[in-house]
């Protein structure tokens, strides 16, 4: 089997899991008549987590290989789905969820990085593109069956769903992935601080870096606390896993031409600043809304106008960054990522606990226009290092 095809499965695995879990805990929080700012402290100590721990678990998989970091974030993700399935108090779904956590800082960075690992440098906008219509896959189908199995079985359906699903996962990437050979780890050649500082100077990267970052607060906010306010409003749980569903076969839809286009294209950061704008005026529309069309509608738009800040900004960062600085680079990719989603329902708890939901959608939208205005200002050196100047 061809690597991208291993990847790929392996992806839509992943993030089935996480689509799952992530509206399965707010539900049954909510079910548990947990207060919003405990919802949101659970939801943002998760990515919290993350983005700690992405950073040294990215190299670690430079130098353990890819293959057994994929192995152990796969094991952890099976014992905390096991333990949630068991637990119903506030402290117990708190501690599995963050072990849960773990399990995806060693996994996000290392299957992003074997993106580059197996592919070109003028396929990474068509690679990427197909990487992101499969989290998107993974997405989908994960609130619909999740939904399902709340409505039919109860809360502890959808973890007992996930164990027999990632133990074939970990028996499959072990068989695809067994001539896997180690990369060599940054630190053998340089030093990681001063390779950070390095990426850090470099304006692709960080641009990269900045537009994941803000639009993760917006979206981590959104995917939190949008099904929570779904049944504020009377909203069935399979009818909110529907709408997220249908969200993300839309976004499913236009990952990869989306990834095509960006490879064709020289100038990257407007597709970016659209992304961030338009996503952050959809989020923010939400709360004046309770129809179930008008609200995909709203969810829909979002998620195709992400794609173009989420795709190009690790288009940016592929570029900016070389082949040995990749672990490290996207290390970096998915803590900036995880800052921003935990940052989002910390925001957005505070400003709902006060002023309710109105405010809360607004609260995580705001950040738009900084950020557009940031990444307007460092368009021409993004340019300027894309045709060779300094």
């Amino acid at each position: 089997m061809k690597p991208l095809a291993t990847i790929i499965i392996i992806t839509f695995v992943g993030f089935f899991i996480s689509s799952t879990v992530r509206l399965t805990i707010p539900l049954l929080l909510t079910d548990l008549r947990v207060p919003l700012i405990y919802i949101g402290a659970v939801m943002t100590a998760h990515p919290v987590t993350v983005a700690v721990l992405s950073v040294p678990l990215g190299l670690a998989s430079d130098r353990v290989g890819r293959k057994k970091m994929l192995t152990i974030s796969f094991l952890l993700l099976l014992t905390s789905s096991l333990i949630l399935a068991a637990v119903r108090d506030l402290l117990g779904i708190f501690i599995a969820f963050t072990l849960m956590a773990v399990g995806w800082a060693a996994f996000e960075p290392t299957v992003t990085a074997m993106i580059g690992d197996v592919t070109k440098s003028n396929e990474l906008g068509r690679a990427y593109g197909t990487f992101a219509a499969t989290i998107q896959a993974g997405f989908s189908s994960g609130p619909a069956v999740a939904g399902t199995l709340i409505t039919f079985f109860g809360f502890s359906s959808p973890f007992i769903l996930s164990a027999p699903v990632l133990v074939a996962t970990i028996l499959f990437l072990n068989w695809a992935l067994r001539r896997e050979e180690k990369t060599k780890a940054i630190s053998r050649q340089d030093n990681v601080a001063n390779v950070f500082v390095t990426l850090l100077h470099r304006k692709p990267v960080f641009t990269g870096w900045l537009a994941i970052s803000s639009i993760f607060v917006t979206i981590g906010g959104y995917e939190a606390f949008f099904p929570v306010y779904a049944r504020h409003i009377g909203m069935e749980p399979w009818l909110i896993g529907l709408l997220f569903t249908a969200q993300f076969i839309i976004g499913l839809i236009a990952r990869i031409p989306v990834g095509t286009l960006l490879d064709k294209v020289p100038d990257k950061v407007p597709a970016m600043i659209f992304g961030v704008a338009a996503s952050a005026f959809a989020v923010a529309l939400i709360p004046f809304f309770t129809h179930p069309w008008i609200l995909l509608l709203l969810m829909g738009s979002m998620s195709i106008s992400r794609s173009g800040a989420n795709i190009g900004g690790l288009l940016l960062v592929s570029s900016g960054s070389t082949k040995t600085q990749r672990g490290l680079a996207q290390g970096v990719t998915s803590s900036v990522r995880n800052i921003g989603a935990s940052a989002g329902p910390t925001i957005f708890s505070l400003a709902a606990s006060g002023a309710g939901f109105t405010l809360g959608f607004i609260s995580i939208s705001a950040i738009a226009l900084p950020v557009s205005l940031a990444l307007m200002r460092l368009r021409k050196g993004v340019k300027d290092e894309a045709n060779g100047k300094e």
